[in-house]
């Protein structure tokens, strides 16, 4: 169950820097 947990907030965290990765790149590109 912990294993569950701490994999569900890497892909958590790993989701949240992708977003901001591309929302960066956007605003860049404009």
């Amino acid at each position: 169950m912990k294993k569950f947990i701490l994999a569900l907030g890497l892909v958590a965290v790993t989701g949240a820097v992708f977003l901001q990765c591309r929302h960066t790149s956007k605003n860049i590109v404009l």
